[in-house]
């Protein structure tokens, strides 16, 4: 049986901003893609006030989330019976010659956490952004960033360090990396916690992990502490871990397709709307 259903009928909601993408029958979520940068404000508040209802509930944010929100470039969200349950915020930039991709935020309802739904949206994105890439015929190399503060995705990264290690990243950082790291710091004017640790950044969510009191205690593996500095402080100061990767294009354009397979099943090939046939995105 297959996974994947193209819905029939209209790709947009009634005097709406959201675009679908596809319906994961397997979980019965359906996918939803915003262009931030092609509406209004006004358009875009429903949207933003769901997403806005999900972060309250994961943690503490301080910044305006409206404002934090309009500042991005494209909204990737899962939907259960009409209701938001699950989204991913990235913006695509140009660094040191270089397109990034970077996930700003990712949040998951508790009650739908642990299905998923974050890698889907991740891989949903990575899809998205090579078709815009190839929309504007930006061939160039991609990095891809992320910064984080939860010690259970820091862990997380570590543990697949071998894997990872196919491509220049963090861990064993190239000078393109670095310098991409250096121009990302300056545009966004965070601080490095401690010179010898470049990826490390100082004060980046402060008081934002307070609904997840359990992390605070968290034993991260001895081999991974060689990367922290003594003074690193993710719970309440919010430092946190800045992690770049620069995979070849092609080969990241075929992984996503491939694991996309194996999520979403076969049918994932032909999808009107991301599909390697045709594409609407």
């Amino acid at each position: 049986m297959n996974n994947l259903k193209i819905l029939q009928g209209k790709n947009k909601k009634d005097n709406s901003c959201e675009t679908f993408i596809l319906n994961d029958k397997n979980s019965n979520l359906k996918y939803w893609i915003v262009d931030i940068n092609k509406h209004s404000s006004h358009t875009l508040e429903p949207v933003i006030k769901k997403c806005e209802f999900i972060e309250k509930k994961c943690w503490s944010a301080k910044e305006n989330f409206k404002d934090y929100f309009l500042d991005k470039d494209v909204l990737l969200y899962a939907e259960s019976s009409e209701k938001i349950v699950g989204f991913v915020l990235i913006s695509l930039d140009i660094l040191d010659k270089s397109p990034v991709l970077h996930y700003e935020e990712g949040m998951i309802l508790k009650e739908y956490q642990k299905q998923g739904i974050l890698k889907k949206l991740i891989l949903l994105a990575a899809r998205v952004t090579h078709l815009k890439l190839l929309k504007k015929k930006i061939h160039n190399k991609i990095a891809i960033l992320g910064v984080t503060n939860s010690p259970k995705i820091m862990a997380g990264l570590f543990k697949k360090k071998m894997l990872l290690s196919l491509a220049t990243n963090s861990f064993v950082p190239s000078k393109k990396i670095l310098e991409i790291h250096k121009r990302y710091i300056a545009k966004y004017r965070y601080s490095i916690l401690n010179p010898k640790y470049p990826f490390i950044l100082k004060k980046i969510f402060p008081g934002c992990q307070e609904k997840n009191i359990c992390d605070k205690f968290f034993n991260f593996p001895d081999n991974f502490k060689k990367y922290l500095p003594s003074e690193f402080d993710y719970f309440d100061r919010g430092d946190a871990f800045c992690f770049i990767i620069m995979p070849h294009r092609l080969l990241l354009n075929i992984a996503t397709i491939i694991c996309s397979v194996k999520i979403f099943s076969k049918d994932f090939l032909f999808n009107p709307n991301i599909g390697i046939i045709k594409q609407n995105i």
